[in-house]
């Protein structure tokens, strides 16, 4: 493998064009913004950070970077996909992060990406198990709760898990042994200390995946860690056909921190994530950093893949404005329909103003801008405008990628 060292700047970092196992699930990142970054450089400080705090090396080192690059203020979205090597398994996961949208567009953009990656894996029929343990003032409240019930009830609780209460609150509800399941129960459940922000964000989410056609269970087992963990917390995988079809999955929900309790909804966990809002923090910035992250573990059989330097991105076929939340949900269905056409567009859901937006399009020089607001919704068709002549026209949603495929190739000419 030919390893390249990351560039300084996170900002605008090194186009790679990538060979290897997961070359159609890199592609598809692609298309969704995501920009791929060479194998990171894991330093010593990512290690004990990893270790100290219970993250994964790689999201150790990407805060890291984050914290190191002056050209990063904390003031746009950043989107990247990165592979990485299971340790002692001849595999490879992707990794995608939202970094710097505290929305919840972050976690419907992830989410889709992820659906559309497992989809074109041969993954068609997929669900989801969802929870959110609310922002900080909420999980601190929550992990209290929580301990004080544990430690009421630890006699109990298996032997392992009186020990590990010490390391871990939650300990006990990501445990697998019967009596801690029989346990948690009755434990306090986070939904149920989430604040009226936190209710409209897990709201937004679950209002994505509806939209999205992702079939979803909330699980109240989900609970990430209590030292990071923010709001979202969600598990895809095989739905199941019955319970005793879960011990083949164990070992990959104990690795991928899927709480075994909700193995009973798969027969194969396929991706797992959370938002770490308060990871930033934990590692030694100066403020939380906005960050929603995904894995996906397609059970490649090689971990050979080559990276090499790519030229600048070709400029995208048009741009897409929008204005409001069921614009961006609706944004998200005409995204995939226009990548499986093999447009290109530009979107960026964490930008609110249509004044940036529209700056924003002219800057990259998309020749078109898609516009979509309450009204193109409730009518079923964009607005499209042609930046050279600001001639504007209504196109239904199901003939975009046609009509865009069509003025595109006659502009060519």
């Amino acid at each position: 493998m030919t390893s390249l060292r990351i560039r300084t700047s996170l900002s605008s970092p090194q186009r790679y064009s990538y060979d290897g196992e997961l070359k159609k699930a890199v592609d598809i990142a692609d298309h969704y913004g995501f920009k791929l970054l060479n194998p990171l450089a894991i330093e010593k400080e990512d290690r004990d950070n990893a270790e100290r705090h219970g993250c994964l090396h790689e999201q150790a080192a990407i805060i890291r970077m984050i914290n190191a690059d002056e050209s990063y203020k904390g003031l746009d979205t950043l989107l990247f996909a990165h592979t990485r090597k299971v340790p002692y398994k001849n595999k490879l996961e992707l990794h995608l992060d939202v970094i710097g949208d505290k929305e919840s567009s972050a976690e419907g953009l992830l989410l889709q990406a992820t659906k559309e990656i497992l989809r074109d894996y041969g993954h068609e029929d997929t669900l989801v198990a969802v929870n959110s343990v609310g922002g900080r003032e909420t999980t601190s409240s929550f992990t209290q709760a929580v301990n004080a019930f544990l430690r009421g009830r630890i006699s109990d609780l298996d032997p392992e898990c009186r020990d590990g209460i010490r390391k871990s609150a939650f300990a006990p509800l990501r445990c697998s042994h019967q009596a801690c399941m029989d346990v948690r129960a009755s434990a306090p459940q986070s939904l149920n200390y989430l604040s009226e922000q936190s209710k409209q964000h897990f709201k937004e989410v679950l209002e994505y995946l509806e939209s999205l056609d992702m079939p979803y269970v909330i699980d109240p087992s989900l609970v990430g860690s209590e030292h990071y963990t923010t709001r979202t917390v969600f598990a895809i995988g095989t739905p199941a056909i019955a319970t005793s079809e879960h011990e083949a999955t164990e070992a990959v929900a104990k690795e991928a921190c899927v709480d075994p309790v909700s193995q009973r909804h798969f027969s194969n966990v396929l991706a797992w994530g959370e938002r770490l809002d308060q990871l930033s923090k934990k590692l030694g910035a100066k403020k939380p950093i906005p960050a929603v992250h995904a894995t996906i573990d397609l059970n490649t059989a090689s971990t050979k893949e080559r990276y090499s330097n790519a030229s600048a991105g070709t400029t995208p076929q048009a741009y897409v404005v929008q204005v409001g939340f069921p614009a961006k949900i609706q944004t998200l269905r005409m995204n995939e329909d226009l990548r499986k056409a093999k447009i290109r567009v530009s979107v960026t859901l964490h930008k609110q103003s249509v004044t940036e937006q529209m700056d924003h399009a002219r800057i990259i020089g998309a020749p078109y801008i898609v516009i979509i607001g309450h009204k193109e919704v409730k009518d079923g068709a964009a607005l499209i405008r042609h930046v050279n002549t600001n001639h504007q026209e209504a196109v239904p949603f199901s003939g975009l990628p046609s009509y865009l495929k069509t003025i595109y190739a006659t502009k060519k000419r």
